[in-house]
């Protein structure tokens, strides 16, 4: 029999293909579940032999610690991992990573940098669990960087203000969350990264404006993060008639290929569009928010930093250009020089995680039942309502909340269309035809009697 692991999926705009490509590499010695991050609860249920999370912060700490008292095995595979765009990281894993590796049985990083700092003054123990793997995102750009586009884009616009003007929920609360879970960083570092959002927001939307007033016969078009109010951007779209909104459903790296130049404010797509398309993005480098946020100097190994309005024209001219060519295009000098952020993005990379996976001793699990009941230990009246369902099909209340408020999107929910539609597009990226057997996962041995509905998805072969 099969042991099971569970995934833990935070955002499937973004992880989704990336984690169904590691997890055909699983699939043939495991049963893989995929787990929506807010439903992670139900790896009480689950309860298999290992646990992939997405991070090792406050937010998930306390069921990586319940897998670890109950011999689960927990690894990491970092989803937003290696570009330490303002600071931020450094702090994250020194005051936080680092105290809960001793909860973790492997560390899988995207990149140099995070290796790098992580194995910094901890033990030896320690470092033997961090492994310098690559991504299964750096595997999605190798494959997709052998594909050839169409181009639909001119000019592609990223933008990344999801703290600030968050899509979901309130967002003063979303602020606050910010502040609350980084707390061991200074209130005035916050405060400046905040206020250099906000204005950088500003300063961006009025250059999409100045670009679209310029470029009037071009293609504009503004990739908004999954997490970011649209609205601001839906008023662009209605006063011009060359600006568009990438669909939130689209590949990341459909966008890119499909774009002939990138804008962008210090942002890690500027990497994967770099190594996809083998020329250099544009960062404005005249925004006053510069003052607030410090951008780090290794985008400048992807982006060519503009120092002025027309700089960054004169540059834009060039790339759409249709002889243009970056002056260098030399794919393993390309790669070297982004090895602190995608390490060897050669399509390998979901294939050495799985063998480290492979490789485990797994351990005889704890039969506890206390394990099962932690189930039940969350604080949310939105979670003790969806726990009742669970009694019957917890989809019925998500059918009941959509008919309550339809105009909600539910970009963090996993469907099998989706699902099925990504291993299909997945299967042909990478030209294989292994049959993958995608249900809905039922319980037929919980420790609690008459829950065997869940959320998660069973992948099997």
């Amino acid at each position: 029999m099969k042991k099971k692991i569970c995934i833990i999926l935070d955002n499937p705009t973004r992880d989704l293909k990336g984690l169904l490509l590691l997890s055909l590499y699983l699939i043939d010695k495991f049963d893989v579940y995929l787990v929506e991050q807010y439903n992670k609860r139900e790896i009480y249920l689950l309860k298999p032999s290992l646990v992939i999370f997405h991070n090792a912060r406050k937010n998930n700490i306390t069921e990586i610690k319940n897998c670890k008292k109950n011999n689960i095995y927990t690894c990491l595979l970092d989803t937003e991992g290696g570009y330490d765009a303002f600071g931020i990281m450094k702090e994250i894993i020194n005051n936080e990573l680092k105290k809960n590796l001793n909860y973790v049985d492997l560390y899988f990083c995207w990149g140099k940098y995070m290796y790098r700092n992580l194995k910094q003054k901890i033990s030896n123990n320690q470092k033997n669990i961090i492994k310098l793997t690559g991504s299964p995102k750096g595997d999605l750009i190798y494959f997709f960087s052998k594909m050839n586009k169409t181009t639909h884009t001119d000019i592609l616009f990223n933008t990344s203000f999801p703290i600030i003007d968050a899509r979901y929920g309130n967002k003063l609360k979303t602020v606050n969350s910010f502040k609350s879970e980084l707390d061991y960083i200074s209130a005035i570092k916050k405060n400046r990264y905040l206020k250099g959002a906000k204005n950088n927001q500003h300063e961006f939307i009025k250059l999409i404006k100045n670009i679209a007033n310029n470029y009037k016969d071009k293609i504009i078009s503004i990739r908004v993060h999954p997490f970011e109010s649209t609205k601001k951007y839906d008023i662009l779209c209605n006063e011009y008639s060359n600006i568009y909104i990438i669909k939130d459903d689209e590949n990341l790296n459909d966008t890119l290929k499909k774009s002939k130049v990138l804008i962008h404010y210090n942002c890690t797509t500027s990497f994967e569009f770099f190594l996809l398309k083998k020329h250099k993005t544009l960062m404005p480098n005249f925004f006053t928010s510069f003052k607030y946020l410090k951008y780090n100097d290794y985008i400048k190994k992807s982006s060519i930093l503009c120092n002025s309005y027309g700089q960054l024209k004169k540059n834009i001219d060039v790339m759409l250009n249709k002889s243009h060519k970056y002056k260098n295009n030399n794919s393993s000098k390309i790669q070297n020089s982004l090895n602190e952020v995608f390490y060897k993005v050669d399509g390998k990379s979901s294939e050495k995680i799985s063998k480290y996976i492979s490789k485990l001793k797994f351990n005889v699990l704890n039969n506890n039942k206390n394990f099962s009941d932690n189930f039940f230990s969350n604080d949310s009246v939105k979670e003790k309502i969806i726990n009742i369902f669970y009694y019957f099909d917890p989809l019925y209340y998500r059918y009941l909340r959509n008919l309550v408020s339809p105009w909600k999107l539910r970009s963090k929910e996993l469907n099998l269309k989706l699902i099925s539609s990504e291993i299909k597009d997945l299967k042909k990226l990478i030209n294989v035809r292994k049959k993958v057997i995608i249900k809905r996962a039922f319980i037929n041995n919980s420790d609690i009697p008459k829950i065997n509905k869940i959320f998660a998805f069973e992948l099997t072969t």
